[in-house]
């Protein structure tokens, strides 16, 4: 299946997805109800992935940087989607990678598209509406 993903940390849920608006893509909800902000998915599971040894002040601070660098025009279904947000921030918060599985048809997509020369974010628009 297509997998969206988001990174549970001090009683939220952030993520992230596209937005035309000039900023961030980068996204807070309660956790679990990422449903709200995008109808069309549904939860699945929650994989533990460590825990974090960083004050909230540190935690603010990496989301702030990655907010800047993860605006909403930058995303992109299958180059730069919820998923690389989120393994990023698994990565910075507790040195492991969110498994495989759960971006492999972005990688699967990734190739068809570098092979055929497709730009990836007109499908991700025609996907969103």
């Amino acid at each position: 299946g297509i997998y969206h993903s988001g990174i549970e940390v001090d009683g939220r849920e952030v993520s992230f997805g596209y937005s035309d608006d000039g900023g961030t893509g980068v996204f807070e909800v309660p956790p679990l109800c990422a449903g709200g902000v995008m109808p069309r998915i549904t939860f699945k599971e929650r994989v533990h992935m460590g825990d974090i040894f960083r004050s909230r002040y540190e935690i603010d601070h990496l989301l702030n940087r990655l907010a800047e660098k993860y605006t909403g025009d930058s995303y992109d279904l299958v180059r730069r989607n919820c998923n690389h947000f989120s393994n990023e921030l698994c990565v910075c918060l507790v040195g492991k990678k969110i498994p495989s599985y759960i971006n492999r048809p972005a990688n699967v997509g990734k190739g068809v598209l570098n092979f055929i020369s497709v730009p990836a974010n007109a499908i991700g628009r025609l996907m969103d509406g």
